[in-house]
């Protein structure tokens, strides 16, 4: 084992009741002045509304059926849309699927992206709106909302997980807000920036000032303008690995950047070959001139080839969230999507960015999570800023952070993780590539089955 990893963290839940359910979503529902959260939106439910609320197989029929009526409740009519999640493939490819859908989109959105972020195609959903004259849609918990002529809102707690005492849906929003800040201001406080794990991972790159907006849950470590930095070239270089990414795990894979994009992608099993095919059929081609995301308005010429630029280096940032029982047995749909959320997590995403490429090209990008990060930077003055350490998010220990959770019971237990998994070689006994790496798969399946959280 390594030296400094947190030791693998196991729960025991009580299973919540349906009274326990019900208080704690009509208090989700109850308006938030001032938040704009995406996992605490305001739904806004005025009477008369029709709402088109979709919910997927997998999801917790108890709280999907509470929500629906508290809607009700509340004046709205409301029509429930579930969608079948069934994995697309055995738990050794379902991860591939990343890669295979890149350039199979159909009309504006892929069937994997959907599914995995807004449950519904967009394109049906404003089929939908047209013909049944929905004035609310809620549905998914991922990704930019799609683009159609009602308020769409997410809903980010389908699993009878998050409902549990002390769990995500108990984690006061204001804390949410305050751990996010935190960590932005470190991010932005750094002119360079450096990516560690021990799973391999080896990446740095000039963090400069594209204005990028603080996205609480998904902070964007990386500036989002791809191919762009000091002199109009990016500077990132170095390697990317793991074994897992939003829909599972595969075996260990290497992307190596070179001025901000993979150009080799070694091992990965079924996902890498995958991978390769498209890295080299999309090797030589030149994006269009590419809208400044942030910062400077019009649009930039991109000096370099290819597609998959390294655009997203997202961290989690909710303390409580853990990976679930039938994410675990590669039971779901997308099975790493959730767990990616939790503090100190960081979820690389290589690709064109949304609404960056033409019609033809690919739009939708692959993952590879890093489970524990050390993200750490350096001032324009040379001082040295520690934001995750061997995957614990710092801000949790900051003093201001700490005396605000001390408002809401021991500050300890709430910032707390409530999870860690155990891999071998880094933080469990055993040897990382021979007892892991190359098939996480029936190592996390094994995990699972040996670490049930339910108790009662």
């Amino acid at each position: 084992m390594l030296t400094g990893y947190p030791a693998p963290r196991y729960l025991k839940l009580r299973k919540p009741t349906d009274n326990d359910v019900r208080l704690k979503l009509e208090r989700l529902l109850s308006p938030r002045p001032g938040s704009n959260l995406r996992l605490w939106p305001d739904y806004g439910i005025v009477p008369d509304d029709k709402i088109l609320l979709v919910s997927l197989t997998e999801h917790h029929p108890m709280v999907i059926d509470t929500f629906r009526r508290l809607l009700q409740e509340k004046g709205a009519r409301v029509d429930l849309v579930t969608i079948d999640s069934t994995p697309v493939a055995p738990p050794q490819e379902v991860a591939s699927h990343e890669a295979i859908s890149m350039g199979k989109e159909e009309d504006d959105f892929s069937y994997y992206y959907s599914v995995m972020c807004d449950l519904i195609r967009p394109a049906t959903a404003r089929a939908m709106i047209e013909r049944e004259g929905y004035t609310k849609i809620i549905s998914g918990a991922a990704g930019p909302v799609p683009p159609v002529p009602i308020p769409w809102r997410r809903f980010g707690f389908f699993n009878l997980e998050d409902y549990t005492d002390g769990g995500v849906v108990d984690f006061p929003p204001e804390l949410f807000e305050a751990i996010a800040s935190k960590t932005w201001a470190q991010v932005q406080s750094c002119e360079r920036l450096h990516l560690t794990d021990p799973e391999g991972t080896d990446v740095h790159w000039t963090n400069y000032n594209d204005e990028r907006v603080i996205y609480p849950g998904h902070l964007f470590a990386r500036p989002m303008n791809i191919g762009h930095g000091y002199g109009g070239r990016d500077d990132c270089e170095g390697v990317i690995a793991g074994t897992t990414n939003h829909m599972g795990a595969f075996p260990y894979t290497k992307a190596n950047i070179e001025r901000g994009q993979v150009v080799r992608v070694e091992g990965g099993g079924v996902y890498g070959d995958a991978w390769r095919d498209k890295l080299d059929m999309y090797r030589e081609t030149r994006l269009p001139p590419v809208k400044f995301l942030y910062g400077p308005k019009g649009e930039y010429e991109i000096a370099d080839t290819g597609l998959f630029w390294f655009f997203e280096c997202a961290i989690g940032g909710e303390p409580k969230v853990f990976r679930l029982e039938q994410e675990g047995l590669f039971k779901c749909y997308a099975n790493c999507l959730h767990e990616r959320r939790r503090t100190g997590f960081i979820h690389n995403g290589l690709g064109p960015p949304m609404g960056q490429t033409r019609p033809g090209l690919p739009w939708v990008h692959v993952h590879i999570h890093c489970l524990f990060a050390t993200l750490d930077g350096v001032t324009q003055r040379g001082e040295p800023v520690l934001i995750i350490d061997k995957g614990h998010l710092t801000a949790l220990d900051d003093p201001e952070i700490l005396a605000m959770a001390a408002r809401y019971g021991d500050p300890k237990d709430l910032l707390q993780e409530a999870w860690w998994p155990a891999i071998p070689g880094i933080n469990a006994p055993g040897d990382y590539m021979k007892d892991f790496a190359l098939d996480p798969v029936t190592w996390t399946m094994k995990e699972t089955r040996e670490h049930p959280y339910w108790v009662g």
